[in-house]
């Protein structure tokens, strides 16, 4: 039981004073939280054209019974998602290529008082619920604006430049616009007077046609589309939870938030986030959720944050007043071993969204622990549960890798799909700090004994003190980042500030960073091996050792491979006849692409694993495999 739920109930019996769990006592492993954002909420902006007919319509017709077959392949194999994956409620539509282009200058265009022209587009997919829609948008003119809404509506959900448009392109090859409710979205381009229109125009890519409207409730959603599953009796309205409506419960419920997310398949899914907070109370607004929710940085791109998606009151079916973020999100890092994925949102959270405070100490076993969260996306839930020792839990390559999870089972609520990376928090007598978040597990109304399974803060925090601990940065360690090319289909990996830092402003273009990082020593020591780089100008491909032998070996036999640097970073050598690593290290594996002359680095086994045996992939590390470690990075602290 609780300990604030307890202190409720007994309060009249009992006056014991109360006990929590002590507060981690170094600065760098916690965090008190509890900021507000103060932002003001942007003001609306109006469609032009009111509810004029559209210039350009395109259509098209119902998937009928293909859309269950298209989200249960999505969610692996059923309606309801599977533990370790996100909860899809939209899959992608391809847009007929004849269809695709919009010429400007075809379209009806409506002269305002100000001299700007305006057009409208309209996108529809028949049967669905709410659509997102991808541009290719790069032959606007750089002055023009793309408004975004329903058709009829009289303001837009947003408005964007063409540069915001043509960037979203550039990265990622579309644009997806926000997800709007119904089956049709209107698109309204403006352009100034002396913008020219021969010869301009964007291409209508894809469709995501959702089943459901992420702002519905989920008894609402049952009523469109039953085959999604019970919303959970057993559920329980966060404003309806036993323990005291204080200021502690606001706070945690307005840091959590409904995640809604489209992946390079076009599919739109859900997911549960929490919005943290630094050592430095800088106000970045980092997001803390689920590496099965967020694999790559496309994903991370189209995120929507659906912040206080609450109930009006206590077992009420209605909303209350909710607020929708756009803009997306920067990915960070991720872990497929341990399930966790840090993003930095694009733009700054609405005003009354609270920064989290969380603890990095590994959470005693009996611990109460509570969940917010968005079960199956719907109004914010509670659950309150008991945690038990630490476990190595694998889902496959849906989620969890054999890295370490907190089991939790509910004493009062339970968890479903959408509730994937919810924080669950630990109450220690002035919060409720962040310690985990959900992986998933067997936990359902119908098996309420089932147990969920939650990452560790502790696990990410190493890696990421960059972003949360600024101040407080471990000595000796540097963060090396994977980025990917795909029109390269190559992968590279750096620990220079300066290299990330112009892979990541988009220079040279087409790098996007994967999420996969390790750490490595800034400075040789014991037991510590410099590693070298050398370059292939021919395929614009990288090579790495940690093995000094090795390392003079690429010198005098591949002439064609440029010698860069001795010592990129250092790393610990595994032991060449097993492939042991020392304590404290963990394996980094070595794979060789040969189509494209390419060398991977993973240190997450559940990579390693999905590379091993793939086609073009080899492992090229040490001991007698079927994974070979190549080096050791420090687990740090």
């Amino acid at each position: 039981m609780s300990l604030r739920f307890a202190t409720l109930v007994l309060a009249a019996a009992l006056a014991a004073p109360l006990q929590s769990q002590p507060l981690a006592t170094k600065a760098a492993e916690s965090v008190p939280g509890a900021t507000t954002a103060t932002k003001a909420a942007p003001a609306a902006v109006a469609m032009r054209l009111g509810g004029a007919t559209a210039g350009r319509r395109v259509e098209l017709a119902s998937p009928g019974s293909s859309a269950g077959r298209e989200i249960a392949k999505l969610n692996g194999g059923g309606s309801v998602s599977s533990p370790g994956r996100p909860q899809f409620i939209g899959f992608g539509r391809d847009v007929p290529k004849a269809s695709r282009k919009v010429d400007l200058s075809a379209l009806a265009w409506t002269q305002l008082d100000d001299g700007t022209r305006v057009a409208r587009v309209e996108v529809a997919s028949s049967g669905a619920a709410a659509v997102r829609v991808a541009l290719r948008a790069s032959l606007l003119d750089g002055a023009a604006t793309l408004r975004f809404a329903a058709p009829g509506a009289r303001s837009a959900l947003l408005s964007v430049p063409a540069s915001t448009v043509a960037q979203a392109v550039a990265r990622f090859g579309e644009y997806w616009s926000p997800v709007i409710e119904g089956s049709a979205a209107a698109i309204e381009i403006s352009v100034p007077a002396a913008a020219k229109l021969d010869g301009a125009g964007f291409e209508i890519t894809r469709v995501s046609h959702l089943v459901v409207d992420p702002s519905k409730s989920k008894a609402e959603e049952a009523k469109i589309l039953s085959d999604i599953g019970d919303s959970g009796s057993c559920n329980i309205d966060f404003k309806c939870s036993p323990t005291p409506q204080d200021q502690v419960t606001r706070n945690a419920a307005a840091a959590t938030g409904k995640l809604v997310f489209t992946a390079e398949s076009g599919g739109t899914a859900r997911c549960t986030g929490t919005l943290i907070s630094d050592t430095v109370g800088s106000g970045a607004p980092y997001l803390f959720s689920a590496n099965h929710c967020f694999e790559s940085a496309y994903e991370a791109a189209t995120l929507q944050v659906w912040w206080f998606f609450d109930s009006w009151a206590c077992d009420s079916l209605s909303p209350d007043d909710y607020v929708v973020q756009y803009g997306g999100a920067k990915l960070l890092g991720r872990s497929p071993d341990s399930d966790w994925a840090l993003l930095l949102l694009n733009g700054g959270p609405p005003s009354g969204v609270v920064y989290s405070g969380w603890n990095a100490a590994p959470l005693a076993s009996g611990s109460d622990v509570e969940i917010l969260h968005h079960p199956a996306g719907d109004l914010k839930k509670w659950s309150l549960g008991v945690s038990a020792s630490p476990v190595t839990v694998d889902f496959g390559s849906a989620g969890g890798g054999g890295g370490l999870f907190t089991p939790v089972v509910w004493d009062l609520g339970t968890t479903e799909g959408g509730s994937s990376g919810g924080a669950f928090r630990f109450y220690n007598g002035s919060f409720l700090e962040v310690r985990g978040g959900l992986l998933g597990g067997s936990a359902q109304c119908t098996n309420p004994s089932g147990r969920d399974y939650f990452s560790q803060f502790g696990t990410m925090l190493p890696l990421v003190r960059g972003y949360l601990t600024p101040d407080s940065v471990a000595a000796g360690f540097v963060v090396v980042v994977e980025f990917y090319n795909p029109a390269l289909d190559h992968y590279f990996m750096t620990a220079s500030p300066y290299e990330i830092a112009i892979l990541d402003g988009g220079n040279p273009p087409g790098w996007e960073r994967t999420g996969l990082t390790f750490l490595a020593y800034a400075a040789a020591g014991a037991g510590r091996n410099p590693v070298c780089r050398y370059y292939q100008r021919d395929n614009n491909s990288h090579f790495y050792s940690a093995d000094p032998a090795q390392c003079a070996l690429v010198s005098s036999m591949f002439p064609d491979w440029v010698f860069e640097s001795s010592n990129v970073f250092y790393v610990g050598l595994p032991n060449q006849s097993t492939g042991a690593c020392p304590a404290g290290t963990r394996p980094v594996y070595r794979f060789y692409h040969a189509p494209v002359v390419n060398h991977r680095f993973p240190a997450e086994l559940t990579v390693a694993k999905s590379l091993t045996g793939e086609p073009g992939w080899i492992p090229e590390g040490y001991g007698g495999g079927p994974q070979y470690p190549a080096m050791c990075s420090p687990l740090g602290n």
